[in-house]
């Protein structure tokens, strides 16, 4: 999953017309920070973290402006909102095959449950 992550975010720059950088210039932040908030839904603190090089209390931060960025940043929101939409697209799609695995384990573990059951009596 972390592999299409990283696609993810060299497609969301290609979108939104941001080359990265390290850098502490406002569209950088922004477009980040975008980014970071729309992966929360579908990974975990640390690993949006190393997609950005950055710690896992950095994305802690980005999410608690949220709502700050998105009414005072220029451009914010349109980030935002391509990252949503390509992180659901994306990694949406990834979150359900998971789940569809998870439930296929399920069910083979009970088929065998059931086998061992009937077996006994």
């Amino acid at each position: 999953m972390k592999e299409s992550a990283k696609r993810l975010v060299d497609d969301y720059y290609r979108v939104i017309g941001v080359t990265p950088e390290k850098g502490r210039r406002r569209p950088q932040v922004a477009a980040r920070a975008a980014m970071m908030v729309a992966m929360r839904k579908y990974l975990s603190l640390s690993v949006i973290g190393s997609l950005f090089d950055a710690h896992h209390t950095t994305v802690i931060h980005h999410s608690n402006k949220h709502d700050a960025n998105m009414r005072w940043l220029d451009d914010y929101k349109s980030y935002y909102d391509a990252a949503r939409y390509l992180c659901s697209a994306t990694l949406g799609k990834q979150e359900e095959s998971i789940k569809v695995r998870i439930i296929d384990n399920q069910i083979n573990n009970l088929k065998r449950i059931k086998k061992e059951i009937i077996n006994s009596i």
